[in-house]
This record gives C-alpha cells, sequence and structure tokens, in this order.
C-alpha cells in the first residue's frame, strides 16, 4: 500500500514539473508560491506527502533536501529570511 502511494505521489510530483515554466528555477531565491492561492496548494501538500512517506522508507537526507525546497516556495515565511 505504501509503495504504490509513493508512486502515485511521484507520478504527480512529475506532472507538477512538468507544468511549470521553463525559467522557473528552485535554485534561486526569487521563486515564491503562496499557499494560500487554492492553486497552488495541491503542489504543497503533494511534497508534504512525498517528505513523509520518504520518511517512512527510511530516507532521510532526501526527506530533509524536498523540505528545504518546500521551505524555498513558501511565501508566507519572506518576513523571516
Amino acid at each position: 500500500m505504501l509503495y504504490s502511494i509513493l508512486i502515485k505521489t511521484e507520478k504527480i510530483l512529475i506532472i507538477f514539473e512538468m507544468a511549470l515554466h521553463p525559467l522557473f528555477n528552485v535554485a534561486q531565491a526569487n521563486c515564491r508560491l503562496d499557499y494560500r492561492q487554492r492553486e497552488n496548494r495541491a503542489f504543497f501538500i503533494t511534497i508534504f506527502k512525498h517528505i513523509y512517506f520518504m520518511g517512512q522508507k527510511g530516507c532521510s537526507r532526501t526527506a530533509l533536501e524536498f523540505c528545504k525546497i518546500l521551505l524555498r516556495f513558501a511565501a508566507f515565511l519572506n518576513n523571516f529570511f
């Protein structure tokens, strides 16, 4: 069961990656997504679930890297960084 859910979340992340603009770069600090906008919530929830399943699988380093990506996207944290 966990394996099939993990595969589905990975497929959803690939679909989201294909939908992003080619100039959208996660490595730059200027890319922000607002969770309060309804269109962005599915992206945040999918990344969060992927972090959870990676932790369950024992891939803590991968979960940490995805957590860093999630924090980079969070627009509400602009005031703190």
